[in-house]
């Protein structure tokens, strides 16, 4: 099928802080901290973790907008959360660029971690293939013992 829809679901741990269930034919790619996952086409879900050890933590709304002003591209800001977890600071926003190339940034924040998610839906592919993408991102669930602002 490649689109992962009805598809047997894997849980996968890209961190020792979380973990994320999707389809089991998913393919998975690691380069440090950044954890990529595509089926078989060019869309593609990456995720990365940081894990705030001293200071503030930064609001998904405000790192959101930070990564909007690096872009310098017009954004759409979703009003729907894309994690069920209401507790859960969370911010996505996306935009068309010049190659029709969907880009959707999605922040995730704790009070001791982040998790930022990108979807990249390439030019001619139905948006809704990207679905396991964002059900992925809807999954994602710290693990036990990384409730705290503690050093990994």
């Amino acid at each position: 099928m490649g689109d992962g829809q009805g598809a047997e679901l894997v849980t996968i741990q890209p961190s020792p802080s979380y973990e994320i269930t999707l389809p089991a034919d998913v393919s998975q790619g690691y380069a440090g901290i950044v954890a990529s996952f595509w089926m078989d086409s060019p869309l593609a879900l990456q995720l990365s973790g940081y894990k705030r050890k001293h200071g503030e933590q930064v609001s998904a709304a405000q790192r959101l907008i930070d990564r909007m002003d690096e872009c310098g591209e017009k954004w759409s800001i979703w009003e729907a959360n894309v994690h069920p977890d209401t507790r859960i600071d969370q911010a996505t926003g996306e935009y068309l660029d010049e190659n029709g190339v969907v880009w959707l940034h999605s922040y995730l924040v704790w009070p001791h971690y982040t998790i930022y998610a990108t979807v990249v839906i390439p030019k001619g592919i139905a948006r809704e293939r990207a679905d396991w993408a964002l059900q992925g991102i809807a999954s994602i669930r710290m693990l036990p013992g990384q409730s705290s602002s503690a050093a990994e």
